[in-house]
């Protein structure tokens, strides 16, 4: 059954393929993470970023720019973690009272979401400022590389559709 897409679901998809970029360039080469990379995320994230350097060639320009990017994605993924952090601990210290106050939970919920879309959003850009740097050539590694990461989610995401259905009752 296909869903129409919405506005929100389009602006996040180009959101993930653009912060996913570099990722998604070398993610066709490495089809599974060795069991020692899926301990250790941010060494496997690691990897794919230099296979994915290695196949776009940066000139001392791009190479410039995919340092800032790198630099503002990993600020933003501390920025993130923090946030996720703080609102937990807020959470169950609210949550440990008689009558928790739902309404400041909420209210920094709401204020984490801005500062972390506001991250997201920094760090996708300047993946988005290295793209409108890249050669013809180069930009088509990434649309491959990008074209192979969104093909493999479907296959994925299809393949547990299928499993949750034979689980369904009734399904047999």
């Amino acid at each position: 059954m296909n869903r129409p897409h919405t506005m929100r679901a389009t602006l996040r998809l180009l959101g993930v393929v653009a912060a996913a970029m570099a990722l998604s360039i070398s993610a066709h080469a490495q089809p599974f993470a060795p069991p020692a990379a899926r301990d250790n995320p941010e060494a496997m994230i690691a990897g794919m970023l230099q296979a994915a350097k290695a196949r776009l060639n940066l000139d001392s320009s791009q190479q410039q720019a995919w340092d800032n990017a790198v630099a503002q994605s990993k600020a933003a993924h501390q920025t993130i973690g923090a946030n996720r952090q703080r609102l937990h601990d807020m959470a169950e210290v609210e949550l440990a009272k008689p009558e928790p106050d739902l309404a400041a939970l909420a209210a920094l919920a709401d204020q984490i979401h801005q500062t972390n879309h506001d991250a997201h959003v920094a760090a996708r850009n300047e993946w988005l400022k290295l793209y409108a740097m890249l050669s013809p050539e180069q930009k088509a590694v990434v649309r491959d590389g990008i074209a192979a990461r969104v093909a493999r989610m479907e296959q994925f995401r299809e393949r547990m559709r299928e499993h949750f259905r034979q689980r369904l009752p009734g399904n047999g």
